[in-house]
């Protein structure tokens, strides 16, 4: 699945972490400080918004973006999206202030640290139901398979036994009830018989086939179900 959600925001966050570097630059010029900061608080703060900006986004964009490409709730990951950007304009604001209040530093990166935690357990729950699904879908194709092949052998073998059951009555079993037949007649008559046989298997199969109920063909999606239908 290709997403759709994440990318929307992770545009929103581009333009944010333009703007940070924005302010990076506009600070470095007036402290005229290429390299470093020359002891310029401000300066400081706004690198290390900057900085902690390009060390915990991608990551969390990282793994939303993982949740979306396996199904996850759509609403679950807006949900989370909105929260996160709003964790890091928090964030971002309290830590650029020269006179810094320590509580918006600390919401913004309880909010960081729990959207990764919690996209991290969504992304785990959604691929542990993925594997179960694909593994219970692989079991009920291979009963299915199990159970057409059974039925074919029953059938094949059954063509197979009548003609030799026909070849045992030779003239030298019943030389007065049968004509006296050469060898070559006899095995003449059983590979036309087989032939027969397995043209009538082939068309029983065929016939049991589109007379299955497709229910029966096909697994559904909702999970296992007991079918009383028997080949």
């Amino acid at each position: 699945m290709v997403p759709v959600i994440v990318p929307a925001y992770a545009a929103i966050f581009a333009f944010i972490y333009l703007a940070l570097s924005v302010q990076v630059i506009r600070a470095r010029r007036q402290a005229k400080a290429a390299i470093g900061t020359r002891g310029d608080v401000r300066l400081e703060r706004k690198i290390r918004v900057h900085a902690n900006f390009a060390e915990y986004v991608p990551f969390a964009l990282l793994l939303l973006s993982f949740v979306e490409m396996q199904g996850g709730p759509a609403w679950l990951i807006h949900l989370i999206c909105l929260v996160f950007l709003a964790g890091r304009s928090i964030h971002a604001y309290g830590v650029s202030q020269v006179h810094e209040d320590y509580r918006l530093r600390t919401t913004g990166m309880a909010i960081t640290f729990a959207v990764i935690a919690v996209t991290a357990l969504v992304l785990g729950r959604v691929l542990i139901k993925s594997r179960l699904v694909t593994a219970i879908r692989s079991i009920k194709s291979a009963s299915l398979i199990g159970r057409l092949g059974s039925s074919a052998f029953r059938l094949f073998t059954t063509a197979v036994a009548m003609p030799l059951a026909g070849l045992c009555f030779s003239s030298e079993s019943a030389p007065g009830a049968l004509p006296s037949w050469d060898s070559k007649t006899r095995w003449n008559n059983l590979w036309r018989g087989l032939a027969v046989s397995l043209t009538g298997v082939q068309a029983d199969m065929r016939t049991h086939l589109i007379h299955r109920p497709a229910r029966d063909i096909i697994p559904p999606l909702g999970g296992p179900r007991v079918s009383s239908y028997r080949i």
